[in-house]
């Protein structure tokens, strides 16, 4: 993710307002999209009523081609407002990094499986650039267990820094959201587990290794 790739990035993270309350998100989206949600790389439910808000929200990531399209005529017609989305820039918690500890609601294989091809979306779709993370899973238990989470680590811009409002917006993006069934929850990542696993022999799941554990490499 160096500057150029940010400043280059067609995909926008957006913030959609939900004016009918009863409305579902896949009714919502389909509005959004003009009935063709294909435009959506991904979406995320965040509750309206934090902040005092009424209106259901949505974290949105798609073309801003296509935001930039959206006329007031139509947001008005599909009761909808649409901003650009701009991440919380606190102070992370002592002893974390800007890297993700990702966990699930499922068993490891569709954990690590749809963790993969979330994230291959991104990069097909140039949200995200292929060669600016990676997604490692630790070594199993000595029974051959393996663990289920994943640590998702990014390389640093030119000037050596990590993209942080970028990062942000991937977690507040992918955090408690559901692909293909498997919901994700994301915590900032300890440097101590970061480098517990860096430090032996981790196990990383490349894309077209899911099937079965013996596939998994085994990386340094």
């Amino acid at each position: 993710m160096s500057t150029d790739a940010k400043t280059n990035n067609p995909m926008g993270l957006y913030v959609a307002y939900d004016k009918l309350p009863d409305r579902s998100q896949e009714d919502f989206l389909k509005s959004l999209t003009n009935n063709d949600t294909s435009k959506i790389v991904h979406s995320n439910f965040w509750d309206g009523n934090k902040g005092g808000d009424k209106d259901k929200r949505y974290i949105v990531c798609m073309p801003k081609e296509y935001n930039d399209s959206l006329t007031d005529e139509f947001k008005k017609e599909n009761k909808l407002s649409i901003v650009r989305f701009i991440p919380n820039m606190h102070k992370l918690k002592e002893g974390t990094t800007h890297g993700f500890y990702v966990t699930s609601n499922v068993e490891f294989k569709d954990f690590s499986k749809n963790l993969i091809a979330l994230f291959k979306a991104f990069e097909d779709k140039k949200f995200i650039q292929s060669d600016s993370f990676e997604i490692t899973f630790p070594k199993a238990y000595p029974d051959g267990k393996l663990r289920n989470y994943a640590m998702v680590t990014f390389k640093k811009s030119n000037d050596n820094n990590f993209p942080k409002a970028y990062i942000r917006k991937l977690k507040a993006l992918v955090d408690n959201s559901t692909f293909n069934g498997v919901k994700f929850t994301i915590d900032w990542l300890s440097i101590k587990v970061m480098k517990d696993i860096k430090k032996g022999q981790n196990k990383k799941q490349k894309e077209n290794d899911t099937q079965r554990e013996e596939e998994i490499t085994v990386s340094a």
